[in-house]
């Protein structure tokens, strides 16, 4: 039995580990939102019009224009 387990734990905490590290590079690499929020913070002085809604007026808007 003590075999056994030694062995479920060789097996089950590189599995673990990979999880724990994919789940960590997920949060910490940026992404749309992330990179938004930044750009937010950074210029709302500058900042007239703020648009919410779905992920048509998301992508339906040129900040350019």
């Amino acid at each position: 039995m003590k075999n056994f387990l030694i062995r479920l734990l060789y097996f089950i905490l590189p599995l673990f580990m990979l999880l724990i590290g994919v789940e960590v590079y997920i949060r910490n690499s940026p992404n749309a939102f992330t990179s938004k929020a930044e750009y937010l913070k950074q210029n709302k002085s500058k900042i007239e019009v703020l648009i919410f809604g779905t992920s048509h007026s998301q992508t339906g808007v040129n900040p350019k224009y």
